[in-house]
């Protein structure tokens, strides 16, 4: 699944950027927080996790049109 990929991701990006001081992985990780909230809003059995990325990255203008556009392709 590529939410355990993107969680992976996040947090090797922000070990980079804040232990390391390389700046260059900064501007990644909110490409890859897009992408955790698009999957995890996709299945409702990953929703305690959508709200917990919301919690700590707070939402962001996408969110809204993310749940019209899954809303209607979510499966039963």
């Amino acid at each position: 699944m590529g939410v355990q990929r993107h969680l992976k991701v996040v947090s090797i990006f922000s070990r980079l950027f804040h232990r390391d001081g390389k700046e260059k992985y900064r501007g990644e990780i909110p490409r890859f927080i897009k992408y955790l909230k698009k999957t995890t809003r996709r299945y409702g059995e990953l929703a305690p996790l959508y709200q917990l990325i919301v919690q700590l990255a707070g939402r962001d203008a996408d969110d809204d049109s993310i749940e019209s556009v899954f809303s209607s392709t979510r499966l039963g």
